[in-house]
Protein backbone atom coordinates (compact mmCIF):
# COMPACT_ATOMS: atom_id res chain seq x y z
CA UNK A 1 0.00 0.00 0.00
CA UNK A 2 1.11 3.50 -0.53
CA UNK A 3 3.14 4.90 1.95
CA UNK A 4 2.14 7.75 4.58
CA UNK A 5 4.67 9.44 4.18
CA UNK A 6 3.79 10.21 0.59
CA UNK A 7 0.46 10.70 1.28
CA UNK A 8 1.94 13.56 3.91
CA UNK A 9 4.24 14.96 1.26
CA UNK A 10 1.44 15.11 -1.21
CA UNK A 11 -1.06 17.33 1.20
CA UNK A 12 1.67 19.41 1.89
CA UNK A 13 2.65 20.20 -1.46
CA UNK A 14 -0.77 20.52 -2.87
CA UNK A 15 -2.08 22.92 -0.68
CA UNK A 16 1.32 24.92 -0.84
CA UNK A 17 0.17 24.49 -5.03
CA UNK A 18 -2.92 25.17 -4.21
CA UNK A 19 -2.46 28.58 -2.33
CA UNK A 20 -2.34 27.41 0.82
CA UNK A 21 -5.85 26.00 1.44
CA UNK A 22 -8.55 23.92 -1.02
CA UNK A 23 -11.10 21.90 -0.39
CA UNK A 24 -10.45 17.79 0.38
CA UNK A 25 -11.47 16.59 -3.08
CA UNK A 26 -9.16 19.09 -4.73
CA UNK A 27 -6.21 17.99 -2.73
CA UNK A 28 -6.57 14.56 -3.31
CA UNK A 29 -7.15 15.48 -6.89
CA UNK A 30 -3.70 16.61 -6.86
CA UNK A 31 -1.76 13.95 -4.69
CA UNK A 32 -3.83 11.68 -7.11
CA UNK A 33 -2.16 13.18 -10.47
CA UNK A 34 1.51 12.90 -9.15
CA UNK A 35 1.33 9.95 -6.93
CA UNK A 36 -1.07 7.80 -8.53
CA UNK A 37 0.88 4.77 -10.52
CA UNK A 38 2.10 4.08 -6.82
CA UNK A 39 -2.06 3.36 -5.03
CA UNK A 40 -1.78 -0.48 -5.27
CA UNK A 41 -4.99 -2.17 -5.60
CA UNK A 42 -5.71 -2.36 -1.95
CA UNK A 43 -4.95 1.27 -2.20
CA UNK A 44 -7.99 2.04 -4.65
CA UNK A 45 -10.39 -0.60 -3.76
CA UNK A 46 -13.97 0.65 -1.51
CA UNK A 47 -14.36 0.38 1.82
CA UNK A 48 -16.67 -1.52 3.05
CA UNK A 49 -18.91 1.13 4.12
CA UNK A 50 -18.65 2.05 0.03
CA UNK A 51 -18.48 6.01 0.80
CA UNK A 52 -14.95 5.96 0.05
CA UNK A 53 -11.59 4.89 -1.16
CA UNK A 54 -8.77 3.38 1.31
CA UNK A 55 -6.00 5.32 0.22
CA UNK A 56 -8.20 8.33 0.37
CA UNK A 57 -9.63 7.45 4.04
CA UNK A 58 -6.40 7.22 5.01
CA UNK A 59 -5.21 10.39 3.90
CA UNK A 60 -7.93 12.19 6.13
CA UNK A 61 -6.15 10.19 9.05
CA UNK A 62 -2.91 11.90 7.74
CA UNK A 63 -4.54 14.85 7.76
CA UNK A 64 -5.84 14.41 11.25
CA UNK A 65 -1.68 14.28 12.64
CA UNK A 66 -0.61 16.85 10.55
CA UNK A 67 -3.65 19.09 12.39
CA UNK A 68 -2.01 17.36 15.67
CA UNK A 69 1.87 18.52 14.86
CA UNK A 70 0.29 21.99 14.05
CA UNK A 71 0.92 21.79 10.30
CA UNK A 72 -2.67 21.76 9.36
CA UNK A 73 -5.53 24.19 10.27
CA UNK A 74 -8.19 22.01 12.41
CA UNK A 75 -11.88 22.39 10.91
CA UNK A 76 -13.28 24.96 13.35
CA UNK A 77 -10.37 27.20 11.87
CA UNK A 78 -10.26 26.10 8.26
CA UNK A 79 -14.11 25.76 7.67
CA UNK A 80 -15.78 22.32 7.10
CA UNK A 81 -14.32 20.29 4.07
CA UNK A 82 -11.37 22.63 3.55
CA UNK A 83 -7.46 21.93 4.59
CA UNK A 84 -5.45 24.64 5.09
CA UNK A 85 -1.87 25.01 5.93
CA UNK A 86 -0.41 26.84 9.19
CA UNK A 87 2.10 29.24 9.25
CA UNK A 88 4.54 26.44 10.26
CA UNK A 89 2.82 24.15 7.65
CA UNK A 90 4.00 26.82 4.58
CA UNK A 91 7.35 26.57 6.01
CA UNK A 92 7.36 23.15 5.99
CA UNK A 93 5.96 23.16 2.48
CA UNK A 94 8.52 25.41 1.33
CA UNK A 95 10.84 23.42 2.55
CA UNK A 96 9.84 20.26 0.72
CA UNK A 97 9.44 22.69 -2.95
CA UNK A 98 13.07 24.17 -1.87
CA UNK A 99 14.28 20.49 -1.81
CA UNK A 100 12.83 19.49 -5.47
CA UNK A 101 11.59 15.60 -3.58
CA UNK A 102 11.80 14.18 -7.22
CA UNK A 103 12.21 10.10 -6.17
CA UNK A 104 8.34 9.58 -5.28
CA UNK A 105 7.56 11.26 -9.05
CA UNK A 106 10.41 8.71 -10.59
CA UNK A 107 9.01 6.17 -8.75
CA UNK A 108 5.64 6.85 -9.84
CA UNK A 109 6.77 6.56 -13.39
CA UNK A 110 8.75 3.40 -13.01
CA UNK A 111 5.36 1.94 -12.07
CA UNK A 112 3.44 3.79 -14.79
CA UNK A 113 5.95 2.24 -17.61
CA UNK A 114 5.59 -1.49 -16.06
CA UNK A 115 1.55 -1.15 -16.15
CA UNK A 116 1.30 0.24 -19.36
CA UNK A 117 3.46 -2.15 -20.85
CA UNK A 118 1.72 -5.02 -19.67
CA UNK A 119 -1.79 -3.35 -20.83
CA UNK A 120 -0.03 -3.04 -23.94
CA UNK A 121 1.11 -6.40 -24.15
CA UNK A 122 -2.23 -8.29 -23.25
CA UNK A 123 -3.61 -6.23 -26.62
CA UNK A 124 -0.42 -6.28 -29.16
CA UNK A 125 -0.42 -1.95 -28.57
CA UNK A 126 2.76 -1.46 -26.41
CA UNK A 127 4.09 1.95 -26.44
CA UNK A 128 7.46 3.06 -27.98
CA UNK A 129 10.15 4.60 -26.17
CA UNK A 130 9.59 7.94 -27.59
CA UNK A 131 6.08 7.97 -26.09
CA UNK A 132 7.68 6.78 -22.71
CA UNK A 133 10.30 9.11 -22.97
CA UNK A 134 7.20 12.21 -23.71
CA UNK A 135 4.62 11.00 -21.17
CA UNK A 136 7.64 10.81 -18.45
CA UNK A 137 9.25 14.22 -19.26
CA UNK A 138 5.83 15.51 -19.37
CA UNK A 139 4.99 14.41 -15.86
CA UNK A 140 7.77 16.04 -14.19
CA UNK A 141 7.70 19.11 -16.33
CA UNK A 142 4.03 19.58 -15.10
CA UNK A 143 4.19 18.52 -11.83
CA UNK A 144 7.49 20.60 -10.89
CA UNK A 145 6.61 23.60 -12.68
CA UNK A 146 9.24 26.06 -10.19
CA UNK A 147 12.35 23.85 -10.71
CA UNK A 148 12.64 22.18 -13.66
CA UNK A 149 12.35 23.28 -17.53
CA UNK A 150 12.00 20.60 -20.73
CA UNK A 151 13.37 21.38 -24.19
CA UNK A 152 13.21 19.47 -27.15
CA UNK A 153 15.78 19.76 -30.25
CA UNK A 154 14.54 19.34 -33.63
CA UNK A 155 13.64 15.76 -35.13
CA UNK A 156 16.54 15.74 -37.64
CA UNK A 157 18.74 15.79 -34.23
CA UNK A 158 16.88 13.30 -32.82
CA UNK A 159 16.63 10.91 -35.50
CA UNK A 160 20.39 10.82 -35.76
CA UNK A 161 20.79 9.39 -32.45
CA UNK A 162 17.75 8.19 -30.47
CA UNK A 163 15.81 9.51 -27.60
CA UNK A 164 19.07 10.88 -26.28
CA UNK A 165 18.82 13.96 -23.23
CA UNK A 166 21.07 15.50 -21.56
CA UNK A 167 20.04 16.74 -17.78
CA UNK A 168 21.43 19.16 -15.54
CA UNK A 169 20.95 19.43 -12.08
CA UNK A 170 22.03 23.05 -10.40
CA UNK A 171 22.05 23.09 -6.80
CA UNK A 172 23.62 26.25 -4.41
CA UNK A 173 26.95 24.51 -4.00
CA UNK A 174 26.96 23.56 -7.98
CA UNK A 175 25.85 21.37 -10.75
CA UNK A 176 25.91 17.56 -12.42
CA UNK A 177 25.20 16.53 -15.09
CA UNK A 178 24.68 13.13 -17.44
CA UNK A 179 23.04 11.94 -20.67
CA UNK A 180 20.22 9.66 -21.06
CA UNK A 181 19.19 7.60 -24.45
CA UNK A 182 16.01 5.48 -23.86
CA UNK A 183 15.46 1.55 -24.84
CA UNK A 184 12.31 -0.25 -24.24
CA UNK A 185 12.79 -3.85 -23.99
CA UNK A 186 11.63 -6.16 -26.72
CA UNK A 187 7.85 -6.97 -25.23
CA UNK A 188 8.13 -10.31 -27.05
CA UNK A 189 11.57 -11.00 -27.68
CA UNK A 190 12.50 -10.05 -23.96
CA UNK A 191 15.56 -8.60 -25.70
CA UNK A 192 17.15 -4.69 -25.66
CA UNK A 193 18.47 -3.55 -28.92
CA UNK A 194 22.13 -2.25 -28.13
CA UNK A 195 23.24 -3.61 -31.10
CA UNK A 196 21.08 -0.95 -33.25
CA UNK A 197 22.43 0.23 -36.30
CA UNK A 198 23.31 3.73 -36.53
CA UNK A 199 21.72 6.17 -38.43
CA UNK A 200 22.57 6.52 -41.72
CA UNK A 201 23.84 9.78 -41.96
CA UNK A 202 26.53 8.48 -39.24
CA UNK A 203 27.07 4.81 -40.02
CA UNK A 204 30.38 5.82 -41.92
CA UNK A 205 31.78 6.63 -38.45
CA UNK A 206 29.96 4.51 -36.46
CA UNK A 207 28.37 1.05 -37.03
CA UNK A 208 25.99 1.13 -34.24
CA UNK A 209 23.76 3.70 -32.08
CA UNK A 210 25.76 3.04 -29.01
CA UNK A 211 29.44 3.50 -30.29
CA UNK A 212 28.08 7.15 -31.50
CA UNK A 213 26.70 7.49 -27.84
CA UNK A 214 29.80 6.59 -26.28
CA UNK A 215 31.90 8.43 -28.34
CA UNK A 216 29.82 11.61 -27.97
CA UNK A 217 29.91 11.52 -24.63
CA UNK A 218 33.36 10.85 -24.09
CA UNK A 219 34.05 13.87 -26.65
CA UNK A 220 31.53 15.77 -24.58
CA UNK A 221 32.78 14.81 -21.22
CA UNK A 222 29.56 13.95 -19.63
CA UNK A 223 28.49 10.37 -18.33
CA UNK A 224 26.10 8.61 -20.64
CA UNK A 225 23.29 6.22 -18.91
CA UNK A 226 20.47 4.14 -20.88
CA UNK A 227 17.15 3.80 -19.48
CA UNK A 228 15.51 0.61 -20.35
CA UNK A 229 11.38 0.90 -20.17
CA UNK A 230 10.15 -2.67 -19.41
CA UNK A 231 7.37 -4.60 -17.49
CA UNK A 232 10.56 -7.43 -15.56
CA UNK A 233 7.27 -9.74 -15.74
CA UNK A 234 6.98 -9.63 -19.36
CA UNK A 235 10.56 -8.98 -20.71
CA UNK A 236 11.85 -12.98 -19.73
CA UNK A 237 10.39 -15.83 -17.87
CA UNK A 238 13.82 -16.02 -16.45
CA UNK A 239 14.56 -12.42 -15.21
CA UNK A 240 15.50 -12.70 -11.48
CA UNK A 241 16.06 -8.30 -9.65
CA UNK A 242 17.75 -8.34 -7.01
CA UNK A 243 15.80 -5.77 -4.68
CA UNK A 244 15.71 -1.78 -5.68
CA UNK A 245 17.21 -1.50 -2.28
CA UNK A 246 16.02 0.71 0.97
CA UNK A 247 13.97 3.74 -0.16
CA UNK A 248 12.59 6.37 2.68
CA UNK A 249 9.77 7.10 -0.16
CA UNK A 250 7.72 3.93 0.00
CA UNK A 251 8.31 -0.46 -0.06
CA UNK A 252 10.14 -2.55 -2.88
CA UNK A 253 7.81 -3.41 -5.73
CA UNK A 254 9.16 -5.16 -9.25
CA UNK A 255 7.29 -2.66 -11.46
CA UNK A 256 10.59 0.00 -9.79
CA UNK A 257 12.01 -1.64 -12.67
CA UNK A 258 9.90 -0.17 -15.09
CA UNK A 259 12.53 2.28 -15.81
CA UNK A 260 15.93 0.87 -15.32
CA UNK A 261 19.21 2.06 -15.58
CA UNK A 262 22.99 0.74 -17.02
CA UNK A 263 25.83 2.53 -17.57
CA UNK A 264 26.95 3.44 -21.27
CA UNK A 265 30.13 1.72 -20.43
CA UNK A 266 28.17 -1.42 -19.03
CA UNK A 267 25.69 -1.30 -22.22
CA UNK A 268 28.82 -1.39 -24.40
CA UNK A 269 30.11 -4.52 -23.07
CA UNK A 270 26.86 -6.68 -22.89
CA UNK A 271 26.49 -5.15 -26.86
CA UNK A 272 30.03 -6.38 -27.78
CA UNK A 273 29.03 -9.19 -26.00
CA UNK A 274 25.75 -10.12 -27.22
CA UNK A 275 24.37 -10.49 -23.85
CA UNK A 276 21.26 -8.28 -24.31
CA UNK A 277 18.59 -10.70 -23.30
CA UNK A 278 16.82 -8.42 -20.43
CA UNK A 279 17.51 -10.60 -17.69
CA UNK A 280 21.43 -9.30 -17.99
CA UNK A 281 20.65 -6.41 -19.06
CA UNK A 282 18.76 -5.46 -16.45
CA UNK A 283 20.64 -7.04 -13.99
CA UNK A 284 23.64 -4.93 -14.24
CA UNK A 285 21.53 -1.54 -13.69
CA UNK A 286 19.28 -0.27 -11.03
CA UNK A 287 15.81 1.30 -10.90
CA UNK A 288 15.69 5.06 -11.82
CA UNK A 289 14.37 6.69 -8.69
CA UNK A 290 17.85 5.48 -6.97
CA UNK A 291 19.13 8.17 -9.34
CA UNK A 292 17.50 10.72 -6.97
CA UNK A 293 16.44 9.21 -3.85
CA UNK A 294 18.18 11.23 -0.70
CA UNK A 295 17.73 11.02 2.60
CA UNK A 296 17.49 14.75 4.14
CA UNK A 297 21.17 14.15 4.80
CA UNK A 298 22.23 14.39 1.43
CA UNK A 299 21.98 16.72 -1.58
CA UNK A 300 20.08 15.57 -4.72
CA UNK A 301 23.58 15.97 -6.62
CA UNK A 302 25.33 14.12 -4.02
CA UNK A 303 22.45 12.01 -4.79
CA UNK A 304 23.41 11.28 -8.14
CA UNK A 305 26.61 11.00 -7.97
CA UNK A 306 26.29 8.21 -5.34
CA UNK A 307 24.29 6.11 -7.85
CA UNK A 308 26.97 6.80 -10.56
CA UNK A 309 29.50 5.58 -8.03
CA UNK A 310 27.97 2.51 -7.63
CA UNK A 311 27.16 1.55 -10.69
CA UNK A 312 31.04 2.34 -12.20
CA UNK A 313 31.90 0.20 -8.95
CA UNK A 314 30.11 -2.96 -10.11
CA UNK A 315 31.02 -2.83 -13.43
CA UNK A 316 34.98 -2.44 -12.45
CA UNK A 317 34.42 -5.26 -10.40
CA UNK A 318 33.02 -7.36 -12.30
CA UNK A 319 35.73 -6.42 -15.13
CA UNK A 320 38.18 -7.42 -12.77
CA UNK A 321 36.74 -11.02 -12.03
CA UNK A 322 36.96 -11.65 -15.80
CA UNK A 323 40.25 -10.72 -16.06
CA UNK A 324 41.32 -12.59 -12.87
CA UNK A 325 39.38 -15.39 -14.76
CA UNK A 326 41.40 -15.17 -17.94
CA UNK A 327 44.82 -15.22 -15.88
CA UNK A 328 47.84 -15.47 -17.49
CA UNK A 329 46.89 -17.29 -20.89
CA UNK A 330 44.68 -13.88 -21.83
CA UNK A 331 48.13 -11.74 -21.14
CA UNK A 332 48.29 -10.71 -24.56
CA UNK A 333 44.64 -9.84 -25.11
CA UNK A 334 44.02 -6.02 -25.18
CA UNK A 335 42.46 -4.89 -22.44
CA UNK A 336 38.79 -3.46 -21.57
CA UNK A 337 38.88 0.44 -22.48
CA UNK A 338 38.34 2.91 -19.42
CA UNK A 339 35.46 3.85 -18.14
CA UNK A 340 33.50 6.67 -19.76
CA UNK A 341 33.58 10.09 -17.88
CA UNK A 342 31.88 10.50 -14.66
CA UNK A 343 29.26 13.47 -14.63
CA UNK A 344 30.11 16.29 -15.37
CA UNK A 345 30.37 19.34 -12.93
CA UNK A 346 30.59 22.45 -15.66
CA UNK A 347 27.75 23.09 -17.31
CA UNK A 348 28.32 24.21 -21.63
CA UNK A 349 28.16 28.04 -21.48
CA UNK A 350 25.02 28.10 -23.30
CA UNK A 351 23.59 25.56 -20.73
CA UNK A 352 24.99 27.82 -17.90
CA UNK A 353 23.41 30.99 -19.13
CA UNK A 354 20.10 29.25 -19.01
CA UNK A 355 20.03 28.86 -15.32
CA UNK A 356 21.30 31.86 -15.13
CA UNK A 357 18.49 33.79 -16.98
CA UNK A 358 16.06 31.45 -15.28
CA UNK A 359 13.97 30.92 -18.56
CA UNK A 360 15.53 27.77 -19.05
CA UNK A 361 15.53 27.31 -22.69
CA UNK A 362 19.02 27.36 -24.99
CA UNK A 363 19.76 29.10 -28.11
CA UNK A 364 22.19 25.99 -29.45
CA UNK A 365 23.03 23.26 -28.09
CA UNK A 366 26.95 22.20 -28.23
CA UNK A 367 26.04 18.22 -29.32
CA UNK A 368 23.82 17.97 -32.79
CA UNK A 369 23.34 14.90 -31.27
CA UNK A 370 21.23 15.72 -28.61
CA UNK A 371 17.00 14.91 -28.40
CA UNK A 372 16.84 17.53 -25.60
CA UNK A 373 17.65 19.05 -22.37
CA UNK A 374 16.17 18.70 -18.87
CA UNK A 375 16.91 21.41 -16.28
CA UNK A 376 16.48 20.87 -12.62
CA UNK A 377 16.94 23.50 -11.00
CA UNK A 378 17.07 23.31 -7.28
CA UNK A 379 18.11 26.84 -5.99
CA UNK A 380 15.64 28.39 -8.17
CA UNK A 381 12.92 26.25 -6.10
CA UNK A 382 14.56 27.46 -2.96
CA UNK A 383 13.83 31.32 -3.66
CA UNK A 384 10.68 30.48 -4.72
CA UNK A 385 9.96 28.89 -1.66
CA UNK A 386 11.59 31.90 0.32
CA UNK A 387 9.32 34.35 -1.15
CA UNK A 388 6.54 32.54 -0.29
Amino acid sequence: MIDDSIIELGILTALAELGGGARRKEVLGAIERRFGALLELDDTRRRPSGRDVVWKNRASFVRNALVDQGLLQPTRCSGWGVWALTARGEARAATLASEVVLCPAFRSIAIDVAGRMRDGHSVGLVPGETTFTDNALLHLAVNFRASIRIQRFTVNQEASNGADWEWWIRERHGYVGFRVQAKRVHPHLGRVALDQPAAKGVRSRFPRQIDAFSENCRRDRIAGLYCMYNDARLATSGLVLAPPGPCPHGPDNADLWGCSLVLVDTAMRLANDRALDASTVLGAGIPWHRLVCRSTRRTLTASVFDAFSQMRAAELALRRRVRERRGERMANHPSEPELGPAPAVEPPEEVLEAFIQGHGFVEHSRSEDLAGLVLIDATRAADLAARQ
